[in-house]
C-alpha cells in the first residue's frame, strides 16, 4: 500500500508543456498535463523498468494539441 509520503513530486516542461510528474517508491513515474488546445488532462505512465534518462526522448516526442 502506498502511502502519500512515499511519493515524490516536481515539475518537468517538454515542448512547452509544463508536467506534474509524480515518482513513486518503485521509481515508476507518472505524469499529467493539460493539453492546450482542448484543456483535457494527459496522463503519462512510465513504468519502472524505465529509468527517467531513458525515458526524456518519449517526454520530448509527445506533441500535446
Amino acid at each position: 500500500d502506498v502511502c502519500s509520503s512515499d511519493l515524490t513530486t516536481d515539475q518537468v516542461e517538454y515542448n512547452g508543456i509544463t508536467w506534474l510528474r509524480f515518482t513513486g517508491p518503485d521509481n515508476g513515474h507518472t505524469l499529467f498535463a493539460t493539453a492546450p488546445a482542448t484543456g483535457e488532462t494527459v496522463r503519462v505512465s512510465i513504468g519502472w523498468k524505465i529509468d527517467w534518462d531513458a525515458a526524456v526522448p518519449m517526454m520530448e516526442a509527445l506533441k500535446l494539441k
